[in-house]
């Protein structure tokens, strides 16, 4: 399986065959076949990767991160070393490639961690690709595929990794203006979970502010959705705007009024509301008493 290999270092493993590119300005030594087919152009390509000097020092590693990279081939968005080596992979295998200065950062290098003239070793696994959806209605099954692949990650508690799949699901379906009516109905059946399920994650990493703009964005598509409104005023209780959170928690109550967990909440931001105004009232006491 692709990623099985990923935390093997490629020491260990032997090469098992060497392919050579524009006259050795590229070298590509497979360590684990993969199979199926490679990616065309334009397509988007997901690796994992651990780049070197030729002295063994390391200067950037998507494992050590837990984070695997994304690129489009021939973009031009990465380094020619990776556009031509990366296009030749199948998912699941496994390779180095020895990019030359011209292949890599050039003369200049990348300060300060790539000095002129590097010659520069990555690690480099391809987990998948898939070509870049052009209809509408390919977007939408991208969109989709996200979602699911996002709501998986969350089962595993991988907020992060969910939140970076809802992301990428929203990104297929921003661009509405040239979709007909039942197009977009469509996209917006998927866009509001992938933005309440992008709350949910923001909301679990901290990032309360970011929860409030998505669940927003959720309420824009469709404002009778209870979830929504649960979990803007969730992410206004952490931030301390009882007020708000209350106000939340009881339009979500009145879309499903026999939902515990909002009765549970709803209960919660008021007790804390009112120990807060307590606070406040014996401070004020203190300085004015």
């Amino acid at each position: 399986m692709p990623g099985d290999n990923n935390n093997e270092s490629s020491e260990s493993l032997p090469v098992l065959r060497t392919e050579e590119f524009d006259d050795g300005q590229l070298v590509k030594e497979v360590l684990v076949e993969g199979s199926g087919e490679t990616p065309v152009e334009g397509s988007k390509v997901i690796v994992h990767y651990t780049g070197t000097l030729l002295d063994g020092t390391k200067f950037d590693s998507s494992r050590d991160r837990d984070s695997p990279f994304n690129f489009v081939i021939g973009a031009g968005r990465v380094i020619k070393g990776w556009d031509v080596g990366v296009a030749t992979m199948r998912v699941g295998e496994r390779a180095i490639l020895i990019c030359q200065p011209d292949y890599a950062y050039g003369a200049r290098g990348h300060p300060p961690t790539i000095p002129e003239n590097a010659t520069l070793r990555f690690d480099v696994e391809l987990l998948e690709w898939e070509k870049e959806p052009e209809t509408t209605q390919e977007k939408i099954e991208a969109a989709n595929k996200r979602k699911e692949q996002g709501n998986a990650l969350v089962s595993e508690k991988k907020f992060a990794e969910a939140l970076a799949k809802y992301n990428a699901g929203l990104e297929f379906l921003k661009a509405q203006w040239s979709m007909s009516d039942e197009e977009k109905k469509e996209a917006n059946a998927v866009c509001a979970p992938l933005h309440l399920n992008s709350a949910l994650c923001q909301i679990q990493l901290g990032e309360y502010r970011s929860a409030i703009l998505s669940c927003e964005k959720a309420l824009d598509i469709d404002e009778g959705n209870p979830k929504a409104w649960y979990r803007r005023g969730s992410a206004k209780l952490r931030l301390h705007e009882y007020k708000e959170a209350i106000e939340d928690f009881e339009a979500s109550l009145r879309l499903s009024p026999d939902d515990a967990s909002i009765k549970t909440n709803l209960a919660r931001a008021r007790k804390l509301q009112a120990d807060a105004k307590k606070k406040e009232k014996a401070l004020y006491g203190k300085m004015f008493g």
